[in-house]
């Protein structure tokens, strides 16, 4: 398997195991609930940063800081390589090229 290949297993793999825990923890939005982001909502780098450093405070602290709601949004090429994206809402996102490791 090739490198490439493998990474982009993995990738799915986390994200496949971090959607589990996201719609099993009772965080999630429910399938037919609204999302407050628009469709296809591309969010600045320096406003994802701020989604992830509120939701790091978040998993620290659960009154400081807010889960990262990341429903709608593209995050093509996004680095969550030093994220933890536990309970973060994911529904239909698209992280096409996004890194995880």
């Amino acid at each position: 398997m090739s490198c490439m290949k493998f990474e982009r297993s993995v990738a799915w793999a986390v994200l496949i195991l971090v959607g589990s825990s996201v719609t099993t923890n009772g965080f999630a939005q429910g399938v037919g609930e609204d999302c407050a982001n628009p469709e296809n909502f591309a969010p600045a780098p320096a406003e994802l940063t701020q989604i992830l450093e509120a939701h790091q405070a978040w998993i620290a602290d659960p009154s400081s800081g807010a889960p990262a709601d990341l429903c709608n949004l593209t995050l093509k090429s996004a680095d969550f390589q030093d994220a933890s994206l536990s309970n973060a809402i994911l529904r239909k996102s698209f992280a096409e090229r996004a890194r995880f490791l």
